[in-house]
């Protein structure tokens, strides 16, 4: 029994020596060669924070199924740069920001960086549902960025009022001028016109084709009464001269011709114009004489006493008019005294 309780005594005395020895051992091991514990380094990182805020908004006019942009000047407060910089928009009480929609179908428009202290510009492309109503509308912009640790930063935000008006929601082409080679052609010469069309809308049309019919008075005498424009007419200009090669006809009624303009519009639309032009031609041609009085002048009257009519009279046909007649009809209030020869 005493064997058995030295034993226990010996090993009791082992276990408080080695213990305290393990535990110094531990604690040497995370000293460094001075002798002192290592410390852990904590970043802060509320100093590599950027702060962005909008300067300036500009938008261009809205109009229901056209194109717009909206241009941010953005400008970091802060000397930490902001990373993937991208604006969010939403229309103010609705969770979207219909009736607008980024052009094109693409995605918001990204900043990659922007430096401390720096000012940037970013512009957004944006289109207006055709079938948007006509009123103001609240667009709240969010900007969402990220720090140098690429972990979401505060977001800047700002809000603008976009009015959208109600517009030709489709190209409308027109005739805006008429030019002619030779300017003024010899009867039965062939001659080149030219047609210039303007885009009175705001939206682009592509895909132009023009198509002429001389009617029964002009001869095409290209290969083809078709031609199709190379570019397409930008909302609010005029294209180049679109030429056909002409020549009257003998016994032609007028100077008019009709051209059909098709053209493309918003992608797949397709639209088309029937538009009847007149030639700038000093003379027009026909089966009769066309007579116009030109220059009217009378000189002053007084009740009771004469006063002098004159005027000229033009034939505007290529037919020579013969045995001419005038006559005046006043009715009881005057009396022609004469009568032209």
């Amino acid at each position: 029994m005493k064997k058995y309780v030295t034993l226990a005594l010996i090993l009791f005395l082992c276990l408080n020596l080695w213990l305290p020895a393990v535990h110094a051992a531990e604690e040497e091991e995370n000293q460094d060669e001075n002798g002192t514990e290592e410390e852990r380094v904590e970043i802060d990182k509320s100093r590599f924070q950027p702060s962005l805020v909008i300067e300036n908004i500009s938008a261009e006019e809205a109009v229901a199924g056209g194109e717009f942009y909206l241009s941010l000047v953005i400008r970091n407060l802060s000397k930490s740069p902001a990373f993937n910089v991208y604006p969010e928009l939403k229309v103010v009480g609705t969770d979207s920001m219909a009736p607008f929609s980024f052009k094109d179908g693409a995605e918001a428009p990204t900043l990659q960086k922007i430096e401390g202290e720096e000012a940037r510009t970013i512009t957004i492309g944006l289109a207006v549902d055709p079938e948007a109503i006509s009123k103001d509308y609240k667009l709240q912009i969010t900007l969402r960025n990220q720090n140098a640790f690429f972990e979401d930063a505060p977001t800047a935000g700002a809000l603008i009022t976009i009015p959208v008006k109600y517009d030709r929601t489709k190209p409308q082409l027109l005739v805006s001028n008429v030019r002619l080679d030779p300017q003024e052609p010899a009867p039965g010469e062939a001659f080149t016109v030219y047609f210039f069309l303007e885009n009175i809308s705001r939206i682009d049309a592509n895909n132009v084709v023009v198509s002429l019919d001389g009617l029964e008075n002009f001869t095409v005498l290209d290969v083809s009464s078709k031609k199709a424009l190379s570019k397409p007419i930008p909302g609010g200009k005029v294209s180049s001269g679109i030429g056909f090669t002409l020549q009257a006809r003998e016994e032609r009624e007028g100077n008019q011709v009709e051209l059909t303009l098709t053209y493309s519009y918003h992608g797949a639309q397709d639209a088309e114009q029937v538009e009847r032009v007149t030639l700038p031609l000093d003379r027009e041609a026909g089966a009769s004489p066309r007579l116009e009085f030109t220059d009217i002048y009378t000189s002053q009257s007084t009740p009771g006493r004469e006063f002098l009519l004159s005027f000229t009279l033009v034939n505007r046909g290529d037919k020579a008019a013969q045995n001419i007649k005038l006559t005046l009809d006043g009715g009881n209030n005057i009396l022609p005294l004469n009568s032209p020869s």
